[in-house]
């Protein structure tokens, strides 16, 4: 899997650390809403060397990720946060969810 890349050749020497601050930088805006050490794993991910570095990094960062979230007495948890957040909405509104 090739991280991020738009086709053609791989990017170049000076589009490399922008090209991996893209990938950290998609990787936690589709996992918004949580807290996590940002100012830790993006320096990392710009900083690797290799393609294995930077998805590394990009795994350590999800593996801080919380697996569900908690709304009063109820909890849920997905595979995906907007799944979560849709759940979190739904009780809120006193509904059920289950799956």
């Amino acid at each position: 899997m090739r991280l991020v890349e738009q086709a053609g050749a791989p990017p170049s020497a000076n589009e490399r650390p922008r090209h991996k601050a893209d990938a950290f930088d998609q990787l936690w805006n589709r996992t918004a809403g949580w807290e996590s050490p940002r100012s830790t794993y993006r320096p990392r991910a710009v900083a690797a060397t290799k393609e294995e570095q930077v998805k590394t990094v990009l795994h350590d960062t999800l593996r801080e990720h919380p697996p569900y979230r908690q709304s009063g007495r109820a909890t849920v948890s997905s595979a995906h946060p907007v799944a979560t957040a849709a759940g979190i909405e739904i009780l809120g509104k006193e509904g059920n969810v289950v799956e």
